[in-house]
């Protein structure tokens, strides 16, 4: 379901919503996989992966007005643009910046301190086998995703 305001979320991908007039352009944006959509009036006018930094997608309206769509990733600097304009001229930009979370010192070296110890005093008690430190560094991985703070988008529109 294509929802009616922009809105971006890490499990749900990022929605950039623009009323023209009568027309509704909604394009969409995986987090995970460079799939991009891009919607009028809730038709799909394209579909695609792209793999490369850039994507430009040209698509026309019923009352044969231009329109072009500019997707950009900066991957590394953890940014997208998009720019729509209509007859060759800018009438809506996004910038989308996503935040990961931020990593928690303190939190790791306690969880580190206490299932290392709880780990070391198990294995000596039950006279574990040695490669069985491999479910302790698994278990304390899983414990580490569980404790990072949710990925923040930062959304601006001009």
């Amino acid at each position: 379901m294509i929802p009616s305001q922009t809105q971006a979320d890490l499990k749900n991908g990022i929605w950039m919503i623009h009323q023209d007039g009568e027309n509704v352009i909604q394009i969409w944006c995986s987090n995970w996989n460079g799939k991009e959509k891009v919607y009028l009036n809730g038709e799909l006018k394209s579909d695609q992966r792209n793999l490369k930094s850039q994507n430009d997608v040209d698509f026309v309206d019923d009352s044969g007005q231009k329109y072009l769509v500019k997707i950009e990733a900066q991957v590394r600097k953890r940014l997208i643009f998009c720019t729509i304009l209509k007859d060759q001229k800018e009438i809506k930009s996004y910038k989308i910046k996503y935040y990961l979370g931020k990593k928690l010192v303190t939190q790791k070296l306690i969880a580190i301190l206490v299932f290392g110890g709880t780990f070391g005093v198990i294995q000596a008690m039950y006279k574990l086998p040695k490669y069985s430190h491999w479910v302790f560094i698994a278990i304390f991985v899983a414990v580490l995703m569980l404790i990072r703070p949710k990925t923040q988008f930062d959304i601006t529109e001009d």
